[in-house]
């Protein structure tokens, strides 16, 4: 289920987060001190290095592409379920 985009490339990816929290944190500029969220940034880093490059950058919340990749979210968390 995660590797979707593992279909399409194996090189560079970008990732864009309304968290800049979240970014900061993937990006080694704030230290995480919650264990759960050390192990879920782990998992990250580790699922990271299936690809060449990955990059990770805050947009605004506002970002027409941050709002439209939001409701597919919401949508797809709905039809799996999670409501």
């Amino acid at each position: 289920m995660y590797f979707w985009v593992l279909k399409f490339t194996r090189w560079d990816i970008k990732i864009f987060s309304d968290s800049e929290l979240v970014v900061k944190q993937l990006n080694k500029e704030y230290r995480i001190k919650a264990d759960h969220l050390s192990k879920l940034c782990n998992e990250v880093y580790t699922l990271s290095g299936k690809f060449e490059s990955v990059e990770f950058y805050h947009v605004r919340r506002t970002h027409p592409y941050i709002q439209k990749c939001d409701a597919f979210c919401n949508k797809c968390l709905d039809e799996m379920g999670f409501k």
